[in-house]
Parts: structure tokens; C-alpha cells; sequence
């Protein structure tokens, strides 16, 4: 009972320091911060890679939740250049989780197509795949028909639900 008790009160305390659960976002920051708030349920990083790589990855992702995709963006390709120095083989699922969070830095910046392209990347039998096809989906959904995709409509700040209503 003891142990029940305090697992719930880190939790408790764990949501309200997030600002993912604190608020919520509104209006612009809708869909990015709905793409936020799924990262903390994606895969964590492999361990196929060295320290320094999934010290890189790690504060990557958390430039992901911070929607600082810039330097997210810096800190992958860290991550990789050094996990490219250590490791033989070149395709593995650290580097497809590269690939992935390069897709999220790209939608993060409103650039679509590169996240589409670096999404696609990802073979199949990856644990990443999963994940990457919930962003396709996320990223070419288009609600009222008229021809701006729902993400770029929310980060415009114009309604993704009225075809009337576009940048």
C-alpha cells in the first residue's frame, strides 16, 4: 500500500510539472503540441549505440517535447555522427530512430514533404515504423477538403475545420 501510494504521488507530481498535461495548447500550437505529447509514448532510445550517441538522442527528444526543433535537429545528427564512428553496422534501429525524430524536427518546422520523406525512410520490420506511419497520417490529414493539410492550418493559425477558413 505504502509503495501504491508514493508511485501515485510521483505521478501526480510528474504531471503537474509537465506542461504537456498542465494546460493543454491551443490554436497554433495544437497539432505540434499533440506530435509533443506522443513522443513520450514512442520507443526509447535502442541500445545498440554508445554513450555519447544515446546522450545525444535522449536530449534530442527532449528538444522534441520542448519544440525546440532546431536544436533537436543539431543534437540527432550528433547522435548519429557518433554512433557512426563506433558502430559497424550502418543501418540499425538507432539510426532509423535518427531518421524518425529527423521526420519530427522537419514537421516541426512546417516542412511536410521533408518529414514525409524521412518517415517513409523507415523499412518495415523497424520498432520506429509504427510511429511513422501515425505522423504520415498526422501530417496529410486535410479535414475540410481544401487542399492545406490540417498541421499547417493549426500552426497558421486558421481553422483546419472550415474550408473557408485558410492562410
Amino acid at each position: 500500500m505504502v509503495v501504491l501510494t508514493v508511485c501515485l504521488a510521483v505521478a501526480s507530481a510528474s504531471c503537474k510539472s509537465d506542461p504537456e498535461t498542465a494546460g493543454g495548447p491551443t490554436g497554433a500550437e495544437s497539432t505540434i503540441a499533440r506530435a509533443a505529447a506522443h513522443a513520450s509514448s514512442e520507443p526509447a532510445v535502442p541500445a545498440t549505440a554508445d554513450r555519447g550517441a544515446r546522450k545525444s538522442f535522449d536530449a534530442g527528444r527532449r528538444a522534441v517535447l520542448r519544440r525546440d526543433f532546431s536544436h533537436a535537429w543539431d543534437l540527432f545528427q550528433d547522435a548519429l555522427r557518433r554512433h557512426r564512428a563506433q558502430s559497424v553496422r550502418q543501418d540499425d534501429e538507432f539510426v532509423r530512430g535518427c531518421f524518425y525524430y529527423f521526420g519530427r524536427c522537419r514537421e516541426g518546422a512546417l516542412e511536410f514533404d521533408d518529414a514525409r520523406k524521412q518517415y517513409e525512410a523507415i523499412p518495415a520490420d523497424s520498432s520506429f515504423r509504427p510511429y511513422a506511419l501515425q505522423r504520415l497520417v498526422a501530417i496529410s490529414e486535410d479535414s475540410d477538403g481544401d487542399g492545406y493539410v490540417d498541421a499547417w492550418e493549426d500552426a497558421e493559425g486558421s481553422n483546419p475545420r472550415n474550408p473557408l477558413s485558410h492562410p
